[in-house]
């Protein structure tokens, strides 16, 4: 028979790399590894050949800690650097990703992160209704000081009508958060 063609089963193949790789793989190994399409297979036999430079395109043998390293098949070994992972690599960062996240959105439910664009969109307000404000003082009392003649009481009209604007600035700023906290609580009980 061609070994070209020599079809075996999955657990001969792995026996196949135990004597000639010199690392123990199992029929489960390798059935992934056919399942993932890093090895090819032909109604579920192996040609070996086909098979033996598939695995050493992909798969990178067991390390000294028993830890197999799978290759990614899109990337061509003989042009680009192999990335590779370990599996316990991986989940522990799969884990660090979602604690941060699991802490961001405890972080967001107690108020200590706001949403970015909603505090900017609150800030913008304020200060546009600030900036309307100070465009209409004028208007709003050019009748009362053309008939005040004291410059002390035009000067203390003035600066009364200015400090209550800015109080009415600091406090809307001042709210901001618990007005972009409690539109996060409600979006969070909803679900959103």
């Amino acid at each position: 028979m061609d070994q070209q063609r020599e079809l075996i089963s999955q657990a001969e193949f792995g026996r196949r790399l135990e004597r000639d790789r010199g690392a123990e793989y199992t029929r489960a190994a390798v059935s992934k590894w056919v399942r993932e399409g890093r090895i090819p297979s032909e109604h579920g036999k192996i040609p070996y050949l086909d098979a033996l430079e598939a695995f050493d395109k992909h798969v990178v043998p067991k390390t000294d800690s028993g830890a197999v390293e799978v290759r990614d098949p899109a990337v061509d070994p003989d042009t680009q650097a192999q990335p590779t992972i370990k599996m316990a690599e991986a989940k522990l960062r799969h884990q660090a990703l979602q604690t941060a996240k699991a802490q961001l959105d405890y972080d967001v439910a107690r108020g200590k992160l706001l949403d970015r664009d909603a505090v900017l969109s609150e800030n913008f307000a304020a200060w546009r209704l600030l900036r309307d404000q100070l465009r209409a003082l004028p208007a709003k009392h050019a009748a009362r000081l053309a008939h005040m003649t004291d410059p002390i009481k035009i000067r203390k009209l003035l600066e009364a009508e200015i400090e209550t604007m800015l109080d009415g600035l600091y406090k809307r700023i001042a709210e901001t958060p618990d007005t972009v906290r409690s539109e996060q609580a409600e979006a969070l009980e909803l679900g959103l």
